[in-house]
């Protein structure tokens, strides 16, 4: 964040995240599925 010269992360992440909102719910569901 420091490095690339934003004020906030939240800046940070609205520039450098994409995807839409099925590959991120698919995304939480494989994260969720290492924990079980």
């Amino acid at each position: 964040m420091e490095i690339l010269g934003h004020s906030r992360i939240s800046v940070t992440m609205e520039i450098y995240t994409h995807g839409d909102g099925e590959s991120r719910e698919n995304a939480i569901k494989r994260v969720n599925e290492l924990f079980e």
